[in-house]
């Protein structure tokens, strides 16, 4: 019969469960991150965003269940295990619970067999957390989400850079910048029933710009069966 998990207890064993493996389920978040051969051992964080003392007791409760019961069979070898409570988890059901658990621990191996090489911590507040996941999270390159308008400190690459971040991505600039240029042009075309040619692209230049003609050619030679 396997061991039953330990318990972490040391801040900075939780702290170090951000440089590893991380997926998110409608209840929580599951971080697993490897130990040093220390077997499987889990920890619980549930904080004042979730609901009060008693909403976040009774989730800890739930929570040391589903692991208890996942973790011996389940659960990543000489890992720890930290389980984040989120917004509704609460009142979930504890069978959909455990099957989110037992999909999340399948997929942190999946992770770890596959080596997944880099570490993105979710949502620094500020600038002082920001600068705290490289200092923290050592042993991976980092990547830094930059989005405009988003809770994390908006910084240039060369910014995040010197921190020691090793990608920055910008997922929704473009969509962004989009949205702002299709609001001007659709209220000029309202006001003066037509488009300002001026401001948009030709064809021509939208063939260039989206690479038109080397998709046409790739197609083509897919088409005779020589596409490289």
């Amino acid at each position: 019969m396997p061991a039953p998990p330990s318990t972490i207890r040391k801040r900075a064993d939780f702290l170090a469960a951000n440089r590893g493996l991380r997926v998110a389920r409608p209840g929580f978040v599951l971080l697993a991150h490897p130990n040093g051969g220390r077997g499987k051992r889990f920890g619980i964080t549930v904080t004042k965003k979730v609901g009060n003392a008693v909403v976040r007791n009774r989730m800890k409760r739930r929570f040391r269940e589903l692991l208890r019961a996942a973790l011996p069979e389940r659960g990543l070898a000489d890992h720890d295990h930290v389980l984040i409570g989120r917004d509704g988890g609460i009142e979930r059901d504890f069978t959909a619970l455990s099957a989110e658990l037992d999909e999340a621990l399948a997929r942190g191996r999946a992770f770890r067999d596959a080596g997944a090489d880099m570490v993105f911590v979710e949502s620094p507040l500020n600038d002082t957390e920001l600068a705290a996941v490289p200092r923290e999270v050592t042993d991976v390159p980092l990547i830094a989400n930059m989005v405009e308008g988003g809770k994390t400190p908006y910084r240039d690459a060369a910014a995040l850079g010197g921190l020691g971040f090793a990608m920055a991505i910008f997922p929704i600039t473009n969509l962004l910048a989009a949205t702002r240029a299709m609001e001007t042009m659709l209220a000029g075309l309202r006001r003066d029933g037509k488009a300002d040619t001026s401001a948009i692209a030709g064809f021509a230049d939208m063939h260039e710009i989206s690479g038109l003609a080397d998709y046409l050619a790739h197609d083509e030679a897919a088409a005779k069966g020589d596409a490289a």
